[in-house]
């Protein structure tokens, strides 16, 4: 996902729109349905400040039960850009500070858009935070039955 600097005003723009999860390297199975972004632009001499919130939704498993579940993921980031003549040696995509040469007009931020889907994400997903999970023993979901192993 590539954001056109050329033809930003200095200032803040503000705009919408919608990423194909594949072209940012996230599993199409499980997030089936594009991601909404929103970004927040603050150019001045040198220097692009970009804030970026996004909306996903995704099929996912229960880490309890091992039911399928649909999850709604809320996340942001924020990078900044500088004007440089070079990059910096060890500068790497999803840098929080990173930069751009003079004349380049485009900013690619895949990187920074998966990384606010990524950190987002619950550690451990639950189809319902009263879960009961499975039986260790017999392997029952004890959320739709109950089993008569011995504790």
């Amino acid at each position: 996902m590539k954001i056109n600097i050329s033809k930003m005003q200095d200032g803040l723009t503000e705009w919408s729109t919608e990423c194909n999860p594949a072209d940012i390297e996230l599993d199409p199975m499980q997030f089936n349905q594009p991601l909404s972004v929103d970004l927040k632009a603050e150019k001045r001499s040198g220097k692009v400040e970009l804030s970026i919130d996004i909306h996903a939704s995704g099929d996912f498993l229960c880490s309890r039960c091992g039911e399928e579940l649909n999850t709604k993921i809320k996340g942001s980031s924020s990078v900044l850009f500088m004007q440089r003549e070079q990059p910096l040696p060890d500068e790497m995509q999803g840098d929080e500070v990173r930069s751009f040469l003079p004349g380049e007009i485009e900013l690619d931020i895949s990187t920074d858009v998966r990384d606010a889907v990524m950190i987002s994400m619950p550690m451990r997903m639950l189809c319902d935070d009263d879960c009961k999970g499975l039986c260790p023993s017999c392997g029952v979901n004890l959320n739709n039955e109950s089993c008569d192993c011995k504790e």
